[in-house]
């Protein structure tokens, strides 16, 4: 969701409908019923937060934390899995 708030809004909304349809899923296969509320309440803060970044933001300055952040989530998810598989 975090990459979601630099993109342009068509891919935003995209990832938003992916986000609920997901969580819509969970709730139904788990029986949650206050389990969709919270996930989709925040929606049109996100929405909200991408407009405005979107309006202060160039394109290149969007690429370049966009790039950061997934090298960042990447490296974690690698060391995470490293560790995993030397415990195993």
């Amino acid at each position: 969701m975090p990459l979601a708030l630099l993109a342009p809004q068509e891919v935003t909304l995209f990832v938003l409908a992916a986000g609920l349809a997901f969580h819509l899923g969970c709730a139904f296969t788990m029986g949650l019923d206050a389990f969709l509320l919270p996930f989709a309440a925040t929606y049109p803060c996100v929405l909200v937060a991408q407009g405005r970044l979107a309006d202060h933001l160039t394109h290149v300055e969007r690429a370049t934390i966009a790039g950061a952040a997934a090298c960042a989530i990447t490296g974690f998810a690698f060391f995470h899995l490293g560790k995993e598989r030397r415990l195993a």
